[in-house]
């Protein structure tokens, strides 16, 4: 059998075979996503290569940035949310094919900065420190309406119109029917 792998749905990063005493599976080095261990090499490169979709939830969208190539505002991300509920981002420029892949953990670390915590502290204060959506004064959050992953040039980052004060559960509820949302725009 052919031992060329194809690249990482998730990241386009470079899988490798790995094994232990009982099993073979193939995983991405970059960011790893892995496919079900098999017993056979053949059998693990054949689930990897002729997978269907790994992710139990594609979500696709233009956002408002520029390629950080070419400048072109043709770009695409892809946010995938994997089966053990991971979330992996990458951005495509269909114009020269410039990709990036972000981790959710190195984009929340982007996130964290005095200028954001100034952001959230404005926004909270606006909504009068309290849910828009239940009124719950407890575990406050700030929302970005256009979500900091699309937002690559930081253009709305910091505006104060781009947020909204959501509680902890009610922002997990949120971004949960985003999800919902955009997997059955997908399958429709």
């Amino acid at each position: 059998m052919n031992d060329k792998l194809k690249p990482c749905p998730f990241c386009g990063g470079t899988p490798e075979i790995l094994s232990n005493l009982t099993h073979v599976w193939v995983e991405c080095m970059t960011c790893h996503a892995r496919k079900d261990p098999a017993q056979s090499r053949d059998v693990a490169i054949s689930n990897w290569n002729y997978r269907l979709n790994p992710a139990k939830t594609t979500i696709s969208f233009k956002p408002v940035s520029h390629c950080e190539r070419c400048l072109s505002d043709n770009v695409i991300y892809k946010i995938f949310i994997t089966l053990k509920d991971e979330v992996k981002i990458k951005a495509f420029c269909l114009e020269c094919g410039w990709d990036k892949f972000l981790s959710h953990l190195e984009n929340l670390a982007q996130r964290q900065n005095s200028a954001l915590a100034k952001w959230r502290e404005h926004v909270v204060e606006r909504d009068g420190a309290k849910c828009v959506i239940c009124g719950s004064s407890v575990r406050l959050e700030a929302h970005h309406i256009i979500p900091v992953s699309c937002d690559t040039d930081r253009k709305y980052m910091y505006s104060l119109s781009n947020g909204i004060t959501l509680c902890h559960e009610c922002h997990k509820m949120v971004h949960k029917n985003v999800r919902n949302h955009y997997a059955e725009v997908k399958d429709g």
